[in-house]
């Protein structure tokens, strides 16, 4: 092939793969949460040295959302801001009581997501003052307009301005639309 050839595919060549664009991955863009509830949570809690705990189980659902999720590709990063209200039932020696929590999901860090299973790392060790780094969720569904997620949430905690011990564990559901 005379020079003239070659330096028309290796043009060609080229031009065709600075034309191929890759598609963002499906979670990246700005979701804003329209859902979150859990139904089957339960919670102990001890107050030391006293050998009894108390149990209790636990609802709630959402309010008033105004809380989003970002994803950025290139590096996986995300950022959560904004607030919504939490309404949580619980019931403690048969009795029901409902209260009303102002909740906000603040943090960023980064993102990745292998079988299903989205994990992400915070940047600044800690979301809402608890002390994990990184959490994963079940992505049950993810298109173009709906992310669904499940988390199950498993926290131990201890008291610092008063002595206790809590383990509270509930499945939690959160559903987001793509804006």
């Amino acid at each position: 092939m005379n020079p003239l050839g070659r330096l028309f595919w290796i043009s060609a060549l080229l031009f065709i793969l600075s034309c191929t664009k890759e598609e963002p991955h499906p979670i990246v863009g700005t979701w804003k949460m329209i859902d979150i509830h859990a139904d089957d949570g339960l919670a102990f809690k001890s107050n030391p040295p006293e050998p009894d705990t108390l149990t209790y189980t636990f609802s709630f659902h959402g309010e008033n959302f105004e809380a989003y999720l970002n994803f950025t590709e290139n590096p996986n990063e995300f950022s959560m801001s904004g607030p919504y209200k939490r309404v949580e039932t619980s019931n403690m020696f048969g009795m029901d009581s409902t209260v009303i929590y102002n909740y906000s999901e603040i943090g960023d860090g980064n993102w990745s997501i292998l079988n299903n299973i989205l994990t992400i790392q915070y940047k600044s060790g800690n979301l809402n003052g608890h002390s994990d780094n990184g959490k994963e969720y079940e992505i049950l569904d993810l298109n173009e307009s709906m992310l669904q997620l499940k988390e199950n949430y498993d926290l131990y905690q201890i008291g610092h301005s008063h002595p206790y011990l809590a383990h509270i564990k509930a499945t939690v559901y959160a559903t987001y639309e793509k804006q």
